[in-house]
């Protein structure tokens, strides 16, 4: 379970608000890059809304990588969500970040 932030005074904060844009909705096999080249996922669909931050980037050098569990967005949706939590992978001898968020908080 994630744990909610605090300031130095142990006062609650909010998670962060981050604009996403969807690129690869649940069901799909194919999955864009930012340079908008394609390529298969397989052997089975995506099962969350997966897609970047277009104004960060990540240590590998593409667009910042977003979960975003839920109901179904359409590519190219853009939706404003909070910023629940983080996990990564190793992906070319690279660390590629994966920011986890929602609408709602988990927990």
């Amino acid at each position: 379970m994630l744990r909610q932030q605090t300031d130095r005074e142990g006062i609650p904060q909010e998670p962060p608000r981050l604009e996403v844009i969807i690129e690869f909705p649940p069901g799909s096999f194919l999955k864009r890059i930012s340079t908008e080249q394609m390529y298969v996922v397989p052997p089975f669909p995506c099962s969350f809304n997966y897609g970047s931050i277009e104004k960060l980037v990540g240590l590998e050098g593409d667009l910042l990588d977003v979960v975003a569990p839920g109901a179904r967005l359409g590519r190219g949706t853009r939706e404003t969500v909070q910023g629940l939590g983080a996990t990564g992978m190793t992906d070319r001898g690279r660390y590629n970040g994966k920011l986890i968020c929602s609408h709602h908080q988990v927990g």
